[in-house]
């Protein structure tokens, strides 16, 4: 009895210590700071979590709220400060330190192999995009005749990408059992199927991995799958639908988040059919469209505001000083305008650039203008990037990141993201990427 008594106690003192601990300090903060901690599922970040910092800028989540699956997550200073981590149940501690803001370049990962492997990538990435703007910098300044050192800069870029792919090979094969691997192999698969039929992205990606809601990986599948679809008529939205929803199978997570995303895509790019078809075959009943998080309802709201064919929202935009202009101001004196949303910490934001630098020079004399429309926090990056990329269009931001009123009139969930706008202020469509809207405007703008 004596034994079974102090094993007993054992097990109670060691409860605690079951459960996975991020803790971390903010160095040199002066007030006692809430942290939030946010779950991601696709674009979307929703808080889970909050503590205060004790008064040396230590705080601590024992535990966290609604991190039962292994994922990506958020950390949060003044809601718009954030920084990515990765949480998986299998570490018994993570533990960060911030010297300073922006939260994302001022952490040092103190404990944790997932967020050391994270944040390694993430430096790897930065050298590679230094490199590769290096090069469009200096390919933009060469004259018709020096073939030879563009090839070498082709050759310079193509080095680039190939070193982050050795790289990311070689961590995924120290740890092929890790939660990051886990996301890279998917992505992977699912890259090698862009091009391909919906049933190989059913057999490329898992729909009913729970895992996987707490990556962007997930949406993305989601979009590639519609993306492949070859449809010939609105019946097939309707059809690819069923079978989203059939293959999140037994995971209700993953069946309610499918349900709540085609909502918000079809709310947003239609067709209206397959909107229609998913909110009287599976919200039909008032309880189970109370079910959904408010804020993706308010989502649902703000995208039925900007779908094709609708007027877009009135936008003020910050100028000089303190002025502004009117974003309808813009509209009216161009054949189209193209919205540009991007932010400076997007890759693929800084890949359409040359494209659309390209673009607007062609169609700027036949009535196109361009707006960039920038998510950033911090005025020097912005600067930054207009001045590196040649960004010859006018770009704004008002330095708020994803708070930006810009990003929520426009119902923005992820960049880059583009809207096509003629001179009456309608919709006119919203392209994938730069190549895309380029092909649009040649129809439109010949």
């Amino acid at each position: 009895m004596r034994i079974l008594a102090l094993f007993t106690a054992f097990i109670f003192l060691c409860f605690p210590l079951l459960g996975q601990v991020l803790r971390g300090t903010l160095v040199g903060v002066q007030d006692r700071q809430w942290i939030k901690l946010l779950d991601t599922r696709g674009a979307s970040h929703t808080a889970l979590d909050s503590v205060r910092c004790d008064s040396r800028g230590r705080f601590r989540f024992d535990s966290p709220k609604g991190t039962a699956f292994a994922g990506f997550y958020q950390l949060s200073v003044h809601d718009t400060d954030r920084v990515d981590l990765i949480l998986d149940p299998r570490e018994a501690e993570v533990v960060l330190e911030f010297s300073g803001s922006p939260l994302q370049e001022h952490i040092r990962v103190l404990r944790s192999e997932e967020n050391l492997r994270l944040w390694e990538y993430k430096a790897v990435s930065r050298e590679v995009h230094a490199i590769q703007r290096a090069v469009e910098t200096e390919r933009r300044s060469l004259r018709t005749d020096q073939v030879v050192r563009g090839r070498e800069l082709d050759t310079l870029s193509a080095r680039a990408d190939a070193m982050r792919n050795a790289h990311l090979d070689q961590m995924v094969q120290k740890a092929p059992d890790s939660y990051f691997a886990h996301v890279v192999q998917v992505d992977r698969a699912l890259m090698a199927v862009q091009r391909g039929t919906p049933s190989q992205v059913l057999h490329a990606f898992a729909f009913d991995d729970e895992s996987l809601l707490h990556s962007a990986v997930y949406t993305q599948a989601v979009l590639t799958y519609l993306r492949n679809l070859e449809a010939v008529s609105e019946q097939a939205f309707v059809f690819a639908t069923d079978t989203l929803i059939r293959t999140a199978g037994p995971c209700a997570a993953c069946r309610s988040f499918l349900i709540s995303h085609l909502v918000e895509v079809f709310g947003t790019y239609g067709p209206d059919l397959a909107l229609q078809h998913v909110l009287d075959n599976y919200l039909s009943d008032t309880a189970a469209v109370g079910r959904l998080p408010e804020v993706i309802r308010e989502k649902v709201r703000a995208a039925l505001r900007v779908r094709l064919g609708q007027t877009a929202p009135e936008l003020e935009l910050p100028s000089s000083g303190n002025d502004t202009i009117a974003l309808t101001t813009i509209f009216a004196a161009n054949r189209f305008t193209l919205l540009f949303f991007y932010s400076s910490s997007c890759d693929h934001c800084h890949e359409q650039m040359p494209g659309l630098r390209e673009t607007y020079a062609f169609y700027r004399p036949k009535g196109l203008q361009i707006v960039g429309l920038s998510l950033d926090e911090d005025p020097a990056s912005f600067a930054e990037t207009v001045r590196d990329e040649s960004l010859i269009f006018p770009c704004f931001s008002e330095f708020k990141g994803w708070a930006s009123t810009a990003a929520k009139v426009f119902a923005v969930q992820g960049t880059p993201a583009f809207f096509l706008i003629d001179d009456h202020g309608k919709i006119v469509a919203k392209p994938f990427d730069h190549s895309e809207a380029r092909a649009l405007l040649s129809g439109l703008l010949p």
